[in-house]
């Protein structure tokens, strides 16, 4: 008798730890995947404060192109375009092997640049006929966009093309970090000088891209040394509008800056006011994620993603709404804000044309 109580005992305890053990996987199993959640939903929100840091520039690019006067033009042109060359540096990815990254790079950057660029080329036939020739088109193929003012913008994406293949190439064939650094400083100090000591400009924005490979390795660091860096992006408001503030007298005590003809004026002056208004932006996108209603984060999130869209027809839109808008006896700047918001609404609807067409092919996108 006792020989089976004790042997009921026994189950009993083995069924109590059975059971017990059963608790304790459901409970491990539902933090897991809490923490999954909670990682999932925090990669999201970086995605998304990232977009819109993207974004930001973009629509300071279609401001710089209607024109909101010469001293907003030298403010923004310190750092909007040299900020897209940081975020790029961020994700670059070397696990790749040389030929699909620049089958990949070819793809999303050249084929927007050539298809594009003929399309521009077209729209300037049209608007100078019969007096064409091809000149213009003769310069994209074989230097940049520089007499085709439709397509300016695009000397972007063979400058960031360059940027990513050579900066590419030395992560994955310079094993030494110091000798990483000191390759990227020779390329981005030879970038910057380029247009004093050579006689001539660089085809395809060589030498911006050169300075661009400088400005990726800057993202590229941030990202590698993030732990010890994410305090960057958690400034409170007040620290990062301080900054901004200290960012925008530095800027204006610099000269001016346009990558796009390799102007650097004080060339120190240059790299500092760049990274300090990258952090400032981070932060202003990082906010925002928070405070702004769900359509305007969309909006901002899908501009942000398909950035190229804008890049490339962002100047024929603002022709076309400005021969519209101008014919309005409006003051100037209202005209000005009419058309930033008025471009912003075509190019939207571009996008959405475009990115859930087949028409996303030209962009570089798989069907």
């Amino acid at each position: 008798m006792a020989i089976i109580l004790r042997a009921e005992q026994s189950r009993a305890e083995q069924s109590r730890a059975e059971q017990s053990r059963a608790e304790q996987s459901r409970a491990e199993q539902s933090r897991a995947e809490q923490s999954r959640a909670e990682q999932s939903r925090a990669e999201q929100s970086r995605a998304e404060h990232i977009d819109n840091f993207r974004a930001f520039g973009i629509i300071l690019m279609v401001m710089g192109h209607i024109g909101f006067g010469r001293h907003f033009d030298k403010f923004i042109h310190a750092f909007h375009m040299p900020m897209f060359f940081i975020v790029s540096g961020m994700f670059l990815s070397i696990k790749d092997e040389p030929s699909i990254f620049m089958k990949k790079k070819v793809k999303s950057l050249l084929l927007p640049y050539a298809f594009f660029g003929l399309f521009h080329y077209g729209v300037w036939i049209i608007q100078n006929w019969p007096e064409v020739d091809a000149g213009p088109l003769s310069h994209l193929l074989f230097i940049n966009t520089d007499e085709l003012p439709l397509a300016g913008a695009l000397w972007f994406l063979t400058a960031l093309f360059f940027a990513e293949i050579i900066y590419y190439l030395i992560c994955k064939y310079v094993s030494s970090g110091t000798v990483q650094h000191l390759v990227v400083v020779a390329f981005a100090a030879f970038g910057c000088f380029a247009t004093t000591v050579l006689p001539f400009r660089l085809p395809y924005a060589l030498d911006s891209a050169l300075v661009g490979v400088g400005l990726m390795h800057i993202g590229c660091m941030y990202k590698k040394h993030k732990e010890n860096l994410h305090w960057i992006e958690e400034l409170k408001v007040h620290e990062y509008l301080i900054l901004g503030i200290i960012t925008t007298v530095l800027i204006f005590v610099n000269g001016y800056i346009n990558m796009r003809t390799g102007s650097y004026s004080i060339i120190p002056l240059f790299w500092i006011n760049t990274v300090l208004a990258t952090a400032v932006g981070i932060n202003l996108a990082k906010y925002l994620v928070t405070v702004a209603p769900q359509w305007l984060r969309n909006y901002l999130a899908s501009m942000g993603k398909n950035s190229i869209v804008y890049l490339c027809l962002n100047q024929l839109v603002i022709l076309v709404v400005s021969h519209v808008l101008l014919m309005l006896a409006l003051v100037s700047i209202v005209i000005k804000c009419l058309i930033l918001i008025n471009s912003l609404v075509g190019l939207l609807v571009l996008e959405k044309v475009i990115m859930n067409t087949k028409l996303k092919a030209v962009m570089g996108k798989s069907l």
